[in-house]
């Protein structure tokens, strides 16, 4: 399992060594299809210390027709050419490789927390394979922000949004029962018994002045 907030490659197709390999570093790193195999890809967000690579599709209206695969061992099998002193060494995979359609890029925000998940010994799935998907659940982007930080930012705002829930059902036991004692009418403005909002009550409630509602 892999849990990350996604990152873009620079140079975007990872044709070549990256140049944010800081940004990369412990993310997903998303890279678009073409200029060179996927090996080549994966050997240079492997080296940026990516966990995972989503491969972008650059079609918007292609579709899931095959199985991409990524070779292992000497690069030169796939005809990729390498400049003066890039490492051109056989190639080991070490980290999931995804390959996502072209309209699923605005999913794909940088920031974005990730989750991906392999399932072994999937029905119809050849040997030495695993089926898996990445889930991108809604969520507001704070690329700042670490896991652990996301987590204690969410767990205050639930905190304080439990006390608001709180005084909302307080202020409303006490209106209702200025209700019952004042028989439907609470009289005059009441703003301590309405959260603080400065309200004309009578206004509000049948019967009051005469009104039919």
């Amino acid at each position: 399992p892999v849990d990350a907030k996604i990152a873009y490659a620079e140079p975007i197709r990872a044709n070549r060594p990256l140049q944010n390999p800081k940004e990369i570093d412990g993310k997903v790193a998303v890279v678009l299809r073409g200029g060179c195999s996927f090996a080549k890809k994966v050997r240079y967000c492997q080296q940026a210390g990516a966990v995972a690579v989503v491969v972008l599709g650059c079609d918007n209206d292609d579709k899931f027709r095959s199985a991409y695969q990524v070779h292992e061992g000497d690069p030169r099998d796939d005809g990729d050419t390498f400049g003066p002193g890039e490492d051109c060494s056989p190639l080991r995979v070490m980290v999931p490789l995804i390959f996502c359609l072209g309209y699923h890029e605005p999913k794909l925000r940088p920031g974005a927390f990730v989750r991906i998940r392999f399932y072994p010994q999937a029905p119809g799935v050849p040997p030495g394979w695993l089926l898996g998907c990445m889930f991108i659940h809604p969520q507001s982007i704070h690329p700042d922000l670490t896991v652990e930080e996301g987590n204690k930012l969410l767990k205050e705002f639930l905190s304080v949004r439990k006390q608001e829930r709180r005084q909302e059902t307080e202020d409303l036991e006490r209106e209702l029962s200025m209700r019952s004692v004042t028989g439907g009418a609470v009289p005059g403005p009441q703003p301590e018994y309405m959260g603080g909002r400065d309200l004309n009550v009578a206004a509000f409630f049948k019967g009051v002045d005469g009104g039919g509602g």
